[in-house]
């Protein structure tokens, strides 16, 4: 997606600059919109001295760089503005196919990082479903906070971790066990080892459930009191 709005704003920068029709402040807006967000973007993971974040904005922004300089040229081409001399020619086959080249591993480069983060969200939602799914087998009112997943290595090598808050309602405990079955079982939808970590907390579900009704129960007859009042209020002002 990043890829082609890079190409669109190029298209429309060229054309701005072509067709006087046109304002040539679209060009600045539309070069803005595709290269300044991952330049900041890279920026922010420089200082925060992310690897990641770095690395993966600077090669969004070098690949949106390629795509204009390619588009553009390809369109001004294609407009008459062509090199004349066999050398200019030769200079501008060249550019052309390296930009080209370029662009088709950027999108390979880009397209394999989507599929892994459309994998990698779909397996969040299946496991924490999952893992919710499972300790609630154990006890209805078993709670799950926040639960925190992560996948490293590749094929049979990967290795995906679970980190979850749990609260446990009183007099039930979790063995480490029924902590192993559970791992077993989420193994099934991964392709390698799970890692199962459960931070337990144990907790008066019940008894909070029944604080947590009566604190309604209390505020909907202050309600009414009050709305009493200013009813009998406005009566009596009316009158």
């Amino acid at each position: 997606l990043d890829l082609l709005i890079a190409l669109a704003t190029s298209v429309i920068g060229v054309l701005a600059l072509y067709d006087s029709r046109v304002s040539t402040s679209i060009v600045g807006v539309a070069l803005s919109l595709s290269l300044l967000p991952p330049l900041s973007n890279a920026g922010i993971g420089l200082v925060t001295k992310n690897k990641e974040i770095f690395l993966g904005s600077f090669q969004l922004y070098l690949a949106n760089v390629i795509a204009i300089v390619f588009v553009g040229a390809l369109i001004l081409f294609l407009l008459k503005f062509s090199p004349k001399n066999d050398q200019d020619k030769k200079r501008f086959g060249i550019g052309i196919a390296t930009s080209f080249v370029f662009l088709i591993l950027f999108g390979i480069s880009f397209f394999y990082y989507l599929q892994q983060r459309i994998k990698i969200t779909n397996l969040n939602n299946i496991l924490t479903h999952q893992l919710e799914y499972y300790l609630k087998e154990i006890h209805p009112e078993i709670l799950i906070e926040k639960t925190e997943i992560f996948v490293s290595g590749v094929g049979s090598s990967e290795t995906t971790s679970i980190i979850s808050t749990v609260y446990l309602p009183e007099n039930i405990s979790f063995s480490t066990t029924q902590q192993q079955l559970l791992s077993s079982k989420l193994g099934a939808f991964t392709k390698g080892e799970v890692q199962l970590q459960l931070n337990i907390i144990n907790t008066l579900v019940s008894s909070l459930r029944e604080e947590k009704k009566q604190l309604q129960t209390l505020s909907l007859q202050i309600r009414g009191v009050i709305e009493n009042f200013f009813n009998l209020y406005l009566n009596d002002w009316s009158i």
